[in-house]
């Protein structure tokens, strides 16, 4: 049996260098590999991701699409969370219009461009509907949706 093994892998290193191939063995056993030049996966790279920056050039472009904007509540971030993040927008007042402690945690909800958001916040101190929260979104975390096909956009 160590023989056989050995001679199997022989053999299919020997055919790996130079080409794909796809080998069954006696037993049933199918391996093998896809050979593709690497200047070719490249340029289709390339091509992709242009094909992919017009479709979006396009929709930002275009007054006939409408987006959906998402974002997770933990990305919603507060003074206190903002600090941890480096790449996000600037920062804007809204008016908190529930506050809901969850134990360790709050769930903060605010009208946000005439949508309800939530946010989360660390229940290290008091927050209730009386105040004004000062919020930003985590850049790397967001999310767009072309409207139309709901593919995401970014």
């Amino acid at each position: 049996i160590l023989k056989e093994a050995a001679e199997n892998i022989r053999v299919f290193h020997k055919r790996q260098i130079k080409e794909g191939f796809i080998q069954t063995s006696e037993d049933g056993v199918v391996v093998g590999q896809r050979v593709i030049p690497l200047e070719k996966v490249k340029q289709t790279r390339i091509q992709e991701l242009k094909t992919k920056v017009k479709e979006v050039e396009d929709i930002l472009s275009s007054k006939k699409h409408t987006v959906d904007f998402g974002v997770r509540p933990e990305d919603v971030l507060t003074e206190e969370t903002s600090k941890l993040v480096d790449k996000k927008t600037d920062v804007f007042a809204k008016d908190i219009d529930l506050s809901e402690l969850l134990g360790n945690e709050y769930f903060i909800y605010v009208t946000f461009a005439e949508n309800k958001m939530v946010a989360k916040a660390m229940a290290n101190k008091e927050i209730d509907e009386s105040q004004k929260i000062n919020l930003s979104f985590n850049l790397n975390k967001i999310h767009i949706f072309d409207k139309t096909s709901t593919k995401r956009i970014f």
